[in-house]
């Protein structure tokens, strides 16, 4: 979609300019901290970005392997990882890796007196080192122990079929049951079944051969025999003292003993409570796989939904051939079902942990999402906790239909920051970086991506998985648990500050300002369930386009939050605006909703009445989702909706199956959208485009807009401006904390150019004093420095030095001597000029960072590629002497050590056949003017 207020002249000129810098000015400039003619009201926020607070920066994930501590690597780990540029550590006891070969035995045990006093001295020399320190509930997950007694622990029904051919007498073989398991309910159930109550509950059980015996069914049949089974998941990964069999997360006493049991042991090493030392405590991704049972369900069913569940069990947890016109009953009781064990999860675990939390002074941390059922409706999960939390893997893309990179950022993170936004929380933070199909391979420019995704998403602080406790004696690549390898034996180790800067200023920024967003959007949840249950798979990928189409709307200038049914029915309508607890919105789209509570359908036809903005995405709500009532409510459902459309609500195709996967189609598309309804962007930009992503915030009513080029080699440019503005744009740095002021066109916009990975915060704010700019400078001459190389390979792991001369330039790994080089590589080379007009320095490619001087002074450091460093003032007539040290990753060397255990657990873990990486300076290197 086009915006008719920006012309194409200037586009023209900047065109016939050559390649414009403002590039620099857009990407390198070093800008200059100005007085305001009238005192910015982001004066102070600006001065933030200084240096952030130690909540904005980077947390690792601290792996205690084993529980193998003491206080000497303590001091030493928290050392390093401050130096990295770390704000904070989340310390997670977890069992020695399983592929670490003769792993020591005397590691401490779980909640033992010298555990917990490694975690006092933990927090203490953290806070020593301002640094703040939070700790996961239990140990592995999902949390339990061997101390659970039978009835505390994790219950599930487990379904087993077999058809029975009448008419006469039958004995059926049965499997034996397995030890914490018996039999709780068999029944036989006609093939075709039109009726409920046609099924039959046996009283009959097994005898000693496992058989049971029928009398006279005369029809065909199928016998359905379910068990239930108890402590039947042990915690995964869990340390000594912390393992064992996993906690029943429905059973609210039993969460509040495990909790308190916890607590209990820890907080006199605290003066009385863990939040005297402790930030938050932080529960793990709920994978609790088969856990859909406990002891008082059937009762709680009834209380809560007015029928019985077991007449409906046999169904509901099997594959029985119905008649088609028992199905919508079916998927009734199944909603229901699910309904239940959301409601009850919510209210016996998570609002319990989140009460435990707070009882302790520390801040509930949370991760709403699951493995392989999600147990509450998303949104109203990530609104409990304090800091809610999604996650972010590498090299793994997950389920959305748009994929960048093989990066998964999108559905739990986008959640997460619409539960946050919703419940005006102040941090939203991502287990960041997960990494289990890429280790020794990420790059510095490959997190950088994956962090622009993240703040994209609404994220706006980094937990980073993780940092491995491996003693130096271990050697390399020493004790790696998971994730992303963070560890001062990588190659990119000493240079990882300037990404936790860049992301810490982000941050900062992000968590002192609020939220802003022009579309709610709302899902099916209520259909998922009713055809699925809480399986996570189709809430993910149905409808097709529900989590990617926020990322079209991102790139269109509008942002938007996920909502849910509670939140539609609790808000105010004002004015044609969607209003909830801060947040304000234009419009609401519903997507494929066939399913609503009553309470909801009124409400929506209370916000058209209102004014509001409503679109209806392909399927139109037309019944309630459950039992109660259901032909009075189908009804009520079905005619508030007509009355909605009547009084204005569209409706519209959804996109079709054709776009999924092409992000530039979807986005154009929902361009159209945003003309044909007049919504309202936030930001306006000419020339969307998939891979530039936009998020709006908004401090003291000055807007700041974040803006990222995702992709890796794509030049992107377009206009932007701001709807009613009466303030200048600013571009802040996040990688330098410096500032500008950015030239306005006669339309009262800017042009953003954005290299390939590049991002740009923009502030609105007061003009400065004299109304300077940056100076703009087109490219008018070039000079390759070619010729000879001299080149010194510093190995970072073993090995001594290699030199040698190279003319031309050319990949590392191309060369037998150099094929598995993993370190830092130093190019020099002299050259002599006759004028020093040049005021940048280009490196072309390079593997995979790069350190510069000229002459003895330091330019700066490339991590993420095609910066142009400025040369002016450093350049002399005459003989000058450049130095570039590339880095690149551990990746060749690891490839020549697969007789490494260690080593080559994680090679094997690769989603494609490992090749050595290039690496190396490539070029071509030059000087322009």
């Amino acid at each position: 979609m086009k915006n008719k207020v920006f012309q194409s002249s200037r586009r023209g000129f900047l065109k016939s300019a050559g390649i414009l810098l403002p590039l620099l000015s857009l990407s390198g400039f070093s800008g200059t901290q100005c007085t305001s003619k009238k005192k910015s009201a982001l004066k102070d926020l600006y001065r933030s970005i200084i240096n952030p607070a130690s909540e904005a920066k980077p947390f690792f994930r601290w792996w205690w392997n084993g529980n193998q501590v003491n206080k000497k690597e303590i001091s030493r780990e928290l050392s390093l990882m401050k130096k990295a540029g770390a704000g904070g550590i989340e310390i997670n006891p977890i069992a020695m890796p399983q592929q670490v070969v003769d792993p020591p035995k005397d590691g401490l045990e779980w909640l033992s007196d010298s555990w917990c006093e490694m975690i006092r001295y933990a927090v203490q020399e953290a806070k020593k080192l301002d640094m703040q320190a939070d700790l996961i509930v239990g140990t592995g997950w999902p949390f339990g122990g061997e101390f659970l007694n039978p009835e505390e622990t994790i219950q599930g029904l487990t379904f087993e079929e077999q058809d029975v051919t009448g008419p006469g007498p039958k004995v059926l073989k049965v499997e034996k049951s397995k030890e914490l398991e018996e039999i709780f309910r068999i029944y036989l159930v006609p093939k075709g079944l039109k009726k409920i109550e046609d099924i039959v509950e046996l009283d009959q059980r097994p005898d000693a051969d496992n058989q049971i015996s029928i009398d006279d069914p005369y029809f065909n049949h199928q016998l359905v025999l379910i068990r239930i089974k108890k402590g039947f998941r042990e915690v995964f990964r869990g340390a000594p003292g912390g393992a064992g069999p996993v906690l029943d997360h429905f059973n609210a006493g039993a969460v509040w003993k495990y909790l308190n049991r916890m607590s209990d042991k820890l907080n006199p090493y605290f003066e009385g409570a863990l939040g005297n030392g402790i930030r938050a405590v932080f529960c793990d991704s709920i994978e609790l796989e088969g856990a859909n049972w406990t002891t008082d369900l059937p009762s709680e069913f009834e209380k809560r939904r007015g029928y019985s569940i077991m007449p409906y069990l046999a169904v509901l947890g099997s594959e029985i051939e119905v008649d088609p016109h028992l199905n919508d009953l079916i998927q009734r009781a199944r909603y229901d079902y699910s309904l239940t064990l959301a409601e009850l999860f919510q209210e016996r675990f998570i609002d319990v942990f989140h009460q435990w939390c707070h009882e302790n002074k520390v801040l509930c941390r949370y991760q709403a999402y699951g493995h392989p059922w999600l147990y509450t409706d998303l949104v109203s999960g990530y609104m409990i906790p304090d800091i809610p939390e999604g996650d972010q893997w590498l090299y793994n893309p997950g389920w959305s239909s748009s994929r960048i990179d093989e990066i998964r950022y999108a559905i739990w993170n986008k959640y997460a920051s619409s539960g946050g936004h919703l419940a005006n929380r102040k941090i939203i933070s991502s287990e960041a970086m997960t990494n289990t199909s890429g280790v020794f391979k990420a790059t510095l420019k490959y997190l950088k991506q994956a962090a622009d995704l993240n703040f994209i998403a609404g994220i706006n602080h980094l937990v980073l998985h993780g940092y491995n406790y491996s003693p130096p004696e271990i050697g390399f690549p020493g004790w790696v648990q998971y994730g992303t390898y963070f560890n001062e034996h990588n190659t990119w180790w000493p240079y990882l500050s300037g990404f936790m800067e860049y992301v810490s200023r982000l941050s900062m920024i992000f968590q002192k300002s609020a939220a802003v967003s022009q579309v709610a959007i709302l899902g099916p949840t209520p259909d998922i369930w009713r055809k699925y249950g809480l399986d996570r798979n189709p809430f993910n990928t149905e409808p097709w386009y529900l989590h990617s189409i926020w990322q079209a709307f991102s790139s269109n200038g509008i942002a938007i939050d996920f909502i849910n049914g509670s939140i539609v029915t609790k808000a105010s309508f004002k004015n044609g605006r969607f209003d909830y607890n801060g947040m304000s919105y234009d419009a609401l789209m519903i997507c494929d909703v066939a399913s609503l509570e009553m309470p909801v359908a009124r409400s929506i036809l209370q916000y058209v009445e209102a004014g509001g903005k409503i679109i209806f995405l392909g399927t139109l709500p037309s019944q309630c989702p459950g039992m109660a009532n259901k032909e009075e409510l189908n009804s009520l459902v079905k005619s508030s909706i007509q009355r909605a459309i009547e009084s204005g609500a569209h409706i519209e195709k959804a996109p079709d199956e054709n776009l999924k996967g092409n992000m530039e189609q979807l986005v154009q598309w929902t361009g159209n959208l945003i003309e044909n309804y007049q919504l309202k962007p936030g930001i306006i930009i000419t020339d969307p485009d998939p891979y530039l992503m936009s998020v709006q915030f908004i401090h003291q009513q000055h807007p700041l807009l974040f803006f990222s080029n995702v992709h890796q080699n794509k030049f992107i440019t377009t206009d932007i401006s701001i709807p009613s503005r009466n303030l200048a744009y600013w571009r802040w740095d996040p990688e330098t904390g410096l500032r500008h002021k950015l030239r306005e066109d006669s339309m009262g916009g800017i042009h953003l150019a954005l290299k390939p990975l590049e991002s740009a915060l923009i502030a609105l704010d007061h003009p400065d004093q004299d109304d300077t700019f940056p100076k703009l400078r087109s490219i008018g001459k070039e000079w390759n420095l070619e010729g000879n190389w001299e080149l010194e390979c510093i190995p970072k792991i073993e090995g001594g030095p290699v030199s040698l001369t190279l003319d031309p330039l050319t990949d590392l790994s191309s060369l037998d001597n150099l094929r598995n080089f993993s370190g830092t590589a130093i190019y020099k080379k002299s050259f002599v000029l006759e004028s020093t007009d040049f005021f940048g320095l280009e490196l072309g490619l390079v593997y995979d960072l790069a350190e510069v001087k000229i002459n003895g002074n330091m330019l700066g450091v490339d991590w993420y590629g095609n910066k142009t460093f400025p040369v002016n003032g450093y350049l002399v007539k005459g003989k000058n002497e450049l130095e570039i040290r590339v880095v690149n990753t551990l990746l060749n060397y690891c490839i020549s050590q697969k007789q490494n255990p260690e080593i080559e657990y994680w090679l094997d873990r690769y989603r494609d056949k490992v090749n050595t990486a290039p690496a190396g300076l490539i070029g071509p290197v030059k000087l322009i003017g």
